[in-house]
């Protein structure tokens, strides 16, 4: 579902009267959901922010960020914003770790995002290439691709074929309650040191 820029512009408001302004944030061209997770303790598990998005459900998340509060206009963003990136800063030892969960149509699949010093990828039917990262992090990067019941290592810079890694022919058969990311869904989780 897109937004109409009166509806974008609504939420920004509402982000602005809010207790989340100083942790939510729309980016590039209001189609990425940023959330800025605080506490290392609330750091989401992939199975669980997959579960959000099978079941359309995003209390997991609202509840362990401690949005309660907000409950409903965090479901507005989750359901009107199509891109929705969860990031932490771990100032001690000096390393970022994100979660971009993203929606996908096999038929019609082709996007190229670019999340400002973070990261740009490049996302079709067979592929998928991380082109560049976050520049204030330089010396380890780590990126995994969940999609499906596949979980796909990505390099900086090096195109993976997501049809050799098993996920196009998994997406033709019913594959049943053990997926990663269903088939609606995808998720690239990095972690920048």
């Amino acid at each position: 579902m897109k937004f109409k820029a009166n509806e974008i512009n609504s939420l920004k408001d509402r982000i602005k009267r809010s207790n989340l302004k100083l942790i939510v944030s729309l980016m590039n061209d209001d189609s990425v959901l940023m959330i800025e997770i605080r506490d290392s303790v609330n750091l989401l598990a992939t199975r669980d922010l997959s579960s959000c998005y099978e079941k359309n459900n995003f209390n997991y998340v609202i509840d362990k960020l401690g949005l309660r509060n907000e409950k409903d206009l965090m479901d507005d963003l989750f359901h009107g914003i199509p891109y929705h990136l969860y990031e932490h800063y771990q100032e001690i030892g000096g390393y970022c770790q994100g979660w971009l969960c993203f929606p996908i149509y096999f038929d019609e699949m082709y996007f190229e995002i670019s999340i400002l010093n973070r990261l740009k990828l490049k996302f079709s039917r067979s592929e998928c290439l991380v082109d560049r990262c976050c520049f204030n992090y330089s010396n380890y990067y780590n990126f995994t691709l969940y999609i499906g019941q596949s979980e796909i290592k990505i390099t900086r810079g090096v195109t993976v074929y997501i049809d050799n890694a098993g996920y196009y022919d998994q997406l033709m058969k019913n594959i049943g309650v053990v997926d990663w990311f269903g088939e609606r869904y995808a998720c690239l989780h990095y972690v920048f040191g």
